[in-house]
């Protein structure tokens, strides 16, 4: 694959691995107004029926990232579900966050990081590893079928 194609082919990996794990974190939103509810009334389970939806429609997107990019890069990335989790329990129920909570950010932040620039030498800098916008030409694997996959 060019140089070119691959460039291509980021945007539309980044948007995937993005939405994937937004659908994620929107299945506990889901399920915390679902334990608000009496269980098995109707809006106990249509928020329980969101949650599961949601769950299958990241487990699909999940798979289709998998053919794309490694399991180790892909997974790191999914330590961000955390800051969302975090994010939509402040706008979403009014919680408190707590130095704790921006400590684990921090952390799981400066861990995606650390990782993009010290395994791939990928980085143009801070945001550019955490978000996986950065592509180095050894940033490519070839796959025994003839697929390629890329680290972000």
């Amino acid at each position: 694959m060019d140089k070119n194609n691959k460039k291509s082919n980021r945007p539309k990996i980044l948007i995937l691995l993005s939405l994937s794990l937004i659908i994620q974190s929107l299945s506990s939103v889901f399920i915390k107004y679902a334990g608000t509810y009496e269980t098995l009334s109707k809006e106990f389970i249509f928020f329980y029926v969101l949650a599961v939806g949601a769950l299958g429609i990241f487990a699909i997107m999940w798979q289709l990232l998998l053919e794309l990019i490694p399991l180790t890069t892909a997974y790191l990335r999914k330590g961000i579900l955390y800051i969302l989790i975090l994010l939509w329990s402040v706008l979403l129920f009014k919680e408190h966050v707590t130095i704790n909570n921006i400590i684990g950010s921090i952390i799981i932040i400066a861990g995606i990081s650390l990782h993009g620039m010290d395994e791939h030498q990928l980085c143009a800098g801070f945001f550019g590893s955490l978000c996986g916008v950065c592509l180095s030409d050894s940033s490519k694997t070839v796959r025994t079928d003839g697929a390629q996959k890329y680290y972000l």
